[in-house]
């Protein structure tokens, strides 16, 4: 009797420890979720370092010159250190063919194609970019006549590669968008960031885009082939 329980006991011992092995040490639910954070890091880490130089690189500038893009700041008031930035962006088909853009995202406000690249300043993830995002990724056609609006918005705070990061997380754990924050409570967040000093601040933005023609049409693998951009300068007061 007592030889057959310790065979027992020995049996049960090698059937845990071969589940451990198989385990890894983890539940088949927590291995899932490591990897989904992991890849949601990584891409992350990816959109972060493509900077916009990159991302125009081989696009021709104004290939067709029927499309017209302006940058404006509509609210007349003072910019001062830390303040949110609302830039304006207008595009226009003025020409006589389509034109298709890449929109990303149906839920996102502010399609890829919409590219900004603020000198000396930090620009802001809009709301829509946050959170949980639809997998539809799809291109607008923009017909000769038609406008675009969209506003973007940029921090007056010196550039940090942190910020992104910071908007994400900052998102995902309260609801809460660095964009509609004072900058007492971002700073006191994340000292790290820093407020722009006084002076007169370059923001170019940039439209891509590529011709509708029958090739085009057809072909679905076409691919992005220019770009229109358009430049505003903005002044940060003491």
């Amino acid at each position: 009797m007592k030889k057959l329980k310790y065979i027992s006991v020995m049996f049960l011992a090698i059937i845990f420890l071969l589940a451990a092995c198989g385990s890894g040490g983890q539940t088949p639910g927590n291995e899932a979720t490591t990897e989904e954070t992991n890849s949601s890091e990584e891409t992350l880490e990816t959109e972060t370092a493509q900077s916009v130089e990159d991302r125009l690189a081989g696009l021709i500038k104004d290939e067709y010159d029927a499309l017209e893009i302006s940058a404006a700041v509509l609210e007349r008031k003072a910019i001062l250190p830390g303040s949110i930035i609302p830039v304006t962006v207008t595009i226009k088909n003025n020409g006589e063919q389509t034109i298709v853009y890449p929109h990303g995202s149906s839920s996102s406000e502010i399609p890829e194609a919409l590219l900004v690249d603020a000198v000396g300043l930090q620009p802001v993830l809009s709301e829509s970019q946050l959170g949980i995002a639809t997998l539809d990724m799809v291109s607008n056609e923009l017909a000769p006549g038609e406008e675009l609006t969209f506003v973007i918005h940029v921090l007056a705070i010196e550039p940090n590669e942190a910020f992104d990061t910071y908007t994400y997380e900052l998102y995902n754990e309260s609801g809460t968008h660095i964009g509609n924050m004072a900058w007492e409570e971002i700073q006191s967040k994340f000292p790290d960031l820093t407020t722009a000093a006084p002076g007169s601040f370059d923001i170019h933005v940039y439209f891509t885009y590529y011709i509708l023609t029958e090739e085009t049409q057809a072909d679905a693998t076409a691919v992005i082939t220019g770009y229109a951009s358009s430049d505003l300068t903005v002044t940060v007061t003491e």
